[in-house]
């Protein structure tokens, strides 16, 4: 029986075995659609309410903080790879001596062989570090628990938003006026626990049974196992968001100038930060907005925006089944300048067209194009675009479950969900997932409104994407230069050699799995070379910003891994955490000019 083992050290395989993997298209697919959820749909909203100009800047800034903390994660996950590969080598190496004991000359480290001459940074195909590990490796015991309930309230949430969606929308849109059922306007959806009108309820408790009869069976599966799936949903995505870029587009070159009267229409369980307002009508149309500087629409744009790009719960469980592991923190830039251009070029071409009556769900300002009268063509790429969110959420639900499994699974099994040690582990995986994939769609059935509670949930999102990778990078770093500085720089100092990182691709590890190696360090020889080092400089050991090579990994950015860059980027994580909080804990309003 699996044993809790939440303050027990962890438990490791020597011998796991490596899943199937997926090649990089794939791996994008996986991440663009995790990270592309509904709150995007509010980046237009606020372009025109802070001012365009503003946004834009804004954006970038956000995005770029974004990126710059996902990439420590992946460096994080290197360090954390290198400190077990050189425990492991120790625990070889003494179980070598053990078996042959070397002559009493070899307590000098010239005489003890080694094949770690640095650090071994590398993220492997056979191991994977969730963040839960992650924080009791590098911080402590109570930063794993902390960010288990950070995560675990985080994700619920998401999911929980994700079925109201489903629920919501597919009740107000689909013809469902049969017996005891009747469709849904969003008007029923305001200030209401549920649907007050029996018909409407029971609409959206069969399309809520719907939706759970799509993603609880997609949750149930391995990440591996949903690469076409994600593949065609990431594509429909595009599509989507192209359909409405374009149209928007089209509009304008016919007639960029006049005064829109397309009427507004209400929004239903958003699924990210919410900005009241009271601006509409030709009055609003009329605003010079890309020029125009609103303190009020900038604050409260600023949580939309970190909302839409906040991926760091599932980089670990997204990035492991990608083969080519070498080119991660790249492959972050990319899917980071894939939502920079599509939020930015949305935003832009949504907000210039509708304007002051834009919506704060970008796709209910479709709404109105749905009625008879317009082209049949017209009529249908409206109701796609206006069900789009809920093909949003069918596409990351499954991925976020996931991501919260595997964070549970390493807590509860005191192991990650890539080394089962017993033929039932895959049973206890699926029966966790499905559990969790079904409690908020359970939740939904009472409770469809969660506008308020997302309002302050999105909170939990600048502690994922700034906080924790801000600890753990610091963190690593500090660990790096102590382990590393202490068990492998006398030796090579003795050697005459500078200690330089090292990192082997995974079939060169693998290849030398079975080759000889060393005896462990002994005390004595450390602290005997280490005097001898360290007293030149007076300080053991050396400073981060003095001993790069104990930390750098392949995965660092050059300038962004330097503590002083952690540091700053940690102030404006901190700056954008207040403005945040200020602007979600007060109902404000925003009025034209």
């Amino acid at each position: 029986m699996a044993k809790w083992s939440l303050f027990k050290k962890l438990r490791v395989p020597t011998t796991p075995k490596g899943p199937r993997t997926v090649n990089i298209v794939f791996g994008y697919f996986f991440v663009i659609n995790y990270i592309i959820g509904t709150g995007f749909l509010g980046i237009p909203y606020s372009f025109y309410h802070a001012g365009m100009l503003t946004s834009i800047a804004t954006l970038c800034v956000v995005s770029f903080l974004v990126w710059s903390t996902a990439s420590w994660l992946l460096e994080v996950m290197a360090r954390a790879q290198a400190l077990e590969t050189l425990k492991n080598e120790q625990m070889s190496n003494a179980a070598e001596a053990d078996k042959d004991p070397p002559p009493s000359s070899s307590k000098d480290p010239l005489l003890i062989p080694s094949r770690s001459e640095g650090p071994r940074f590398e993220i492997l195909l056979t191991r994977k570090f969730e963040l839960t590990e992650l924080c009791q490796v590098f911080l402590s015991k109570w930063f794993k628990i902390i960010f288990l309930v950070v995560i675990t309230l985080s994700s619920f949430l998401a999911l929980w938003s994700f079925s109201t969606v489903g629920g919501s929308g597919w009740s107000t849109n689909l013809p469902l006026n049969i017996g005891p059922f009747r469709i849904c306007s969003d008007g029923e959806f305001h200030d209401t626990l549920v649907p007050s009108n029996p018909g409407c309820l029971a609409s959206y408790r069969f399309c809520l049974f719907l939706f759970a009869l799509i993603v609880v069976p997609l949750s149930c599966l391995e990440l591996k196992e949903l690469g076409f799936i994600q593949a065609i949903l990431g594509i429909a995505r595009f599509t989507i968001i192209a359909s409405i870029i374009l149209y928007c587009l089209a509009k304008l070159a016919e007639s960029p100038l006049i005064e829109h009267t397309i009427p507004s229409n209400s929004t239903s369980n958003r699924s990210g930060p919410i900005i009241n307002t009271t601006c509409s009508g030709p009055q609003a149309s009329s605003r010079n907005f890309v020029l125009d500087f609103s303190v009020v629409g900038w604050v409260l744009s600023i949580p939309v925006f970190t909302y839409a790009q906040t991926l760091h719960p599932g980089i670990p469980s997204l990035t492991h089944p990608i083969k080519q592991k070498k080119g991660l923190h790249w492959f972050m830039a990319a899917i980071f300048g894939t939502t920079l251009f599509c939020y930015m070029t949305l935003g832009i071409v949504v907000s210039l067209w509708f304007r002051g009556n834009i919506n704060e769900t970008a796709s209910l300002n479709w709404v109105p194009l749905t009625k008879p009268g317009h082209h049949v063509a017209l009529r249908a790429l409206s109701y796609i675009i206006i069900l789009f969110p809920t093909l949003d959420v069918i596409s990351a639900y499954p991925l976020i479950t996931c991501s919260m499994v595997n964070n549970l699974y390493q807590v509860i099994m005191g192991r990650d969900t890539s080394q089962r040690k017993h033929s039932y582990d895959g049973l206890i995986l699926v029966a966790m997932r499905a559990v969790v994939a079904i409690l908020p769609i359970v939740c939904s059935l009472f409770i469809s409104n969660l506008v308020y509670i997302l309002k302050y949930g999105g909170l939990v999102g600048f502690l994922t994407a700034f906080f924790f990778p801000l600890a753990l990078q610091l963190a690593s770093q500090y660990k790096c230069v102590r382990v590393f500085g202490k068990e492998l720089a006398p030796a090579a100092a003795a050697r005459g050699t500078p200690l330089q990182p090292h990192v082997d691709t995974e079939m060169e590890v693998l290849k030398k799995d079975g080759e000889e190696g060393g005896a462990e360090l002994t005390e004595g020889s450390e602290d005997e070379l280490g005097r001898e080092k360290a007293g030149k400089k007076g300080r053991s050991p050396p400073p981060l910003a003095k001993a790069k090579s104990l930390y750098i990994t392949p995965y660092s950015i050059p300038g962004l891994s330097h503590p002083v860059a952690v540091v700053m980027t940690g102030l404006l994580g901190g700056a954008t955490f207040v403005i945040a909080l200020v602007s979600l804990a007060y109902s404000v309003e925003l009025k034209c000019p």
